[in-house]
């Protein structure tokens, strides 16, 4: 049934984000409640999933909060040259993703 279906995606975006939650647990200016305003932080959940999993890549401690643009435009571009996930968003992009997307 369509409730069921629909009670299966809601359960699974709740164990995606518990499971980002829990990886990006201890992380400054990382607070993950959803899968869409917890992402508009100006580049931080990002950073810290990316650190997390591959420390070299990303410099954490240089991020600043008050630089959004720049620590987005480095988390994509380090995704991209570590892992060549392609550049379907820009920093810009970003602040407009909602929770299904």
């Amino acid at each position: 049934s369509v409730a069921y279906a629909f009670m299966l995606k809601r359960n699974g975006v709740a164990r995606v984000i518990l499971w980002v939650r829990e990886a990006t647990a201890g992380y400054a200016h990382v607070r993950i409640t959803d899968l869409s305003t917890s992402f508009q932080d100006g580049g931080f959940a990002l950073s810290a999933l990316l650190h997390r999993f591959a420390p070299d890549a990303v410099d954490f401690d240089s991020l600043q909060p008050q630089l959004e643009m720049r620590n987005l435009e480095r988390v994509f571009s380090k995704a991209h040259d570590r892992w060549n996930v392609p550049l379907l968003l820009d920093a810009s992009d970003f602040a407009h993703v909602d929770e299904f997307s």
